[in-house]
């Protein structure tokens, strides 16, 4: 493990360079528009013949777009750096047929250069039986929700929608990250502090999904959800 820009991305172009220059890998993988064009950056100055495969995790869809005015300039930024991505990069990896087909219409790459593969899944139905008995009226209902905190994990419309919820139930919010404070207070400002529970992260999610009753993902967009 290489860690390129320890204290500012400013490092990030002159250590992948000599890294590059040290290595000579046949193939580099990317993530995210940004990355891609700092990988890009490295891989001129470098004059290297390395494939360079770029991965698209998640939609490109309007339902990504950030609001305000600096999100929506950061959206455009993103989209125009994607647009060059795709252009330069020598094959694109989608994680869903719905995020390739919108490679596709949006950003008019040819489809040989655009291939699908899907999340891995591990098949956990032996650790977490169905039971179509579970659910008695008579003892609390356990929801869990687990995945990174979030805008686009959804979990302030599963809280609003929560709060419109009669009867004898719990919510368990697993996972961390910068909606955490905003998602607190709107546990408080429903009055929901004794029915919905920030947990924070878990090493164990296997664990937690076999003692829930049900399990929610209420995410406003994904390209392959892995929950």
């Amino acid at each position: 493990v290489h860690e390129l820009a320890p204290t500012g991305m400013y490092e990030f172009i002159p250590a992948l360079t000599r890294l590059l220059r040290k290595e000579k890998p046949t193939h580099v993988i990317t993530a995210f528009p940004d990355i891609g064009v700092l990988v890009w950056a490295s891989l001129t100055l470098t004059r290297s013949y390395t494939k360079w495969i770029h991965s698209a995790d998640n939609t490109h869809s309007s339902v990504a777009w950030r609001y305000g005015y600096l999100g929506r300039l950061r959206s455009r930024a993103e989209n125009f750096m994607t647009a060059f991505i795709y252009k330069q990069s020598d094959a694109i990896v989608a994680v869903s047929n719905g995020v390739r087909n919108e490679i596709l219409e949006n950003y008019k790459v040819s489809p040989s250069r655009v291939k699908t593969i899907y999340n891995p899944v591990i098949d956990y139905s032996e650790l977490l039986p169905i039971s179509r008995d579970r659910l008695d009226k008579s003892r609390q209902v356990k929801i869990v929700t687990l995945g990174r905190l979030v805008k686009q994990k959804g979990v302030d419309v599963l809280i609003e929608a929560l709060a419109t919820l009669p009867g004898n139930w719990r919510l368990d919010i697993w996972g961390d990250g910068p909606e955490y404070p905003n998602l607190d207070n709107l546990i408080r400002r429903h009055g929901l502090v004794k029915k919905i529970h920030l947990r924070g992260y878990t090493p164990k999610p296997i664990e937690i999904l076999r003692e829930a009753d049900i399990f929610v993902m209420a995410s406003r967009h994904e390209g392959l959800g892995n929950t």
